[in-house]
């Protein structure tokens, strides 16, 4: 990849890789097992070679077969998920599906590199994923359904009243692939909100301006914040 742009990102889905690697190691040792030493091995030699046919075949065909495997990530966090959650191992979920959706970053960036080419329009295409939104919804699960779960499994609280006030793009889709952002706002709940697991390092309260000095999650995120409170009682 000449493009510097290209490289970083190349560079950071490595890096994303290899930190998941560490956490899959620390869940399994936790279970007293460990990976197979097969599928190490065969996934060593599938990596290996993919990188030695970018200096063959250029990058055409190792990014083709990248988000190919990509794509099965995706679904192999999930279904990690479902049995973490069946065996009840629950503080790992919000990490295995936290996985998933940078596992489905990945395939959409890869994807879109393969479109991108004149030659990688014309090959068949892996299945795509589901979109990024529904990763941490269960099957058939409605939304407010998922934000109430999610509530509780995080925090420790039941919402009781909400509302949806918005659904953002996602503001770098060449970076993260296109997708949605359900937005709620939460106005009443049973529970004192507390952090429930290590996907967060602190939690407090914050008047406006304060919190819109911190680093948002969206460009439209201080925006949102502004209209929510001024329509509040």
């Amino acid at each position: 990849m000449r493009d510097p742009e290209e490289r970083r990102r190349i560079r950071e889905i490595e890096d994303e890789e290899w930190r998941h690697r560490v956490q899959v190691g620390e869940m399994l040792a936790a279970l007293g097992a460990g990976p197979s030493r097969l599928r190490e091995v065969l996934f060593w030699t599938i990596g290996r070679t993919l990188g030695a046919l970018c200096h063959v075949s250029g990058w055409l065909a190792p990014m083709w077969g990248a988000g190919r495997l990509e794509s099965r990530n995706v679904r192999e966090y999930e279904v990690a998920a479902q049995r973490a959650m069946s065996c009840g191992r629950g503080e790992w979920l919000d990490c295995l599906l936290t996985m998933a959706e940078v596992e489905w970053e990945h395939e959409a960036y890869f994807r879109a590199r393969v479109l991108s080419h004149r030659l990688g329009r014309r090959l068949p295409l892996w299945t795509a994923p589901p979109p990024k939104h529904t990763i941490h919804c269960e099957p058939g699960e409605a939304l407010g359904d998922t934000l109430r779960r999610e509530l509780d499994e995080e925090l420790g609280v039941r919402a009781t009243a909400f509302e949806e006030i918005a659904v953002l793009g996602e503001p770098d889709p060449a970076r993260h692939g296109p997708a949605e952002y359900h937005v709620f706002a939460v106005t009443a709940w049973d529970g004192e909100p507390a952090i429930r697991n290590g996907e967060h390092s602190e939690l407090r309260w914050l008047g406006l301006e304060c919190a819109l000095e911190l680093p948002l999650a969206h460009p439209e995120a201080g925006r949102l914040l502004r209209r929510a409170l001024a329509a509040a009682p």
